[in-house]
């Protein structure tokens, strides 16, 4: 897990998830990472993403691998103090509107970092969001593993801790989780 202390202000926050994409950023070109490496460079892309265009960092991130095709990464504490205040006024609609169409839009960003990443075809990209609880989830559905070479470099160190949790029986998921605390 990653954690950011309480006492980090949401600027340091953004500073960490900062670093972290840059150090995978120079991975640039079909990167063909597998394990816990690709899930936690995906966890960390997925946060640069919304962090850059929603000017937040989510209060936890996971990426999940499925039967070895289907990542899904989730987003939680996702919604700007503006969205809040819209969902407080029961204007959901809005709200998700919004988020939907801008992310149609970016649908290609996402896609692409994640292809960089693992080195693999998204077959289809599935993106959605729920109020209360507050995430995001997002689905992409990887091509065929081609004969490549996997990296096996470390993303780097940023002084974080980072755990997956364990293959379940039948299942066959492997996870990424990363938590911030930047709400107060």
């Amino acid at each position: 897990m990653h954690d950011t202390p309480s006492d980090v202000s949401d600027g340091e926050a953004r500073s960490t998830f900062a670093d972290d994409a840059a150090q995978a950023a120079p991975r640039a070109g079909r990167v063909g990472l597998s394990g816990d490496a690709l899930l936690t460079a995906v966890t960390t892309a997925m946060v640069a993403l919304h962090l850059r265009h929603h000017h937040r960092v989510p209060t936890t991130a996971k990426t999940q691998l499925l039967g070895g095709e289907l990542l899904a990464c989730t987003l939680e504490g996702i919604y700007t103090d503006v969205e809040k205040t819209m969902i407080e006024l029961q204007n959901y609609d809005v709200v998700e509107r919004t988020r939907l169409t801008f992310q149609t839009a970016m649908r290609h960003r996402f896609i692409e970092s994640v292809e960089r990443l693992s080195g693999r075809e998204v077959t289809s990209f599935v993106s959605n969001l729920h109020v209360g609880p507050d995430m995001a989830v997002e689905l992409f559905m990887l091509g065929p593993e081609r004969d490549r070479r996997v990296a096996t470099a470390a993303l780097g160190d940023s002084g974080a801790q980072r755990s997956s949790s364990a293959p379940q029986a039948g299942g066959g998921v492997a996870g990424s989780r990363t938590k911030t605390s930047t709400d107060r």
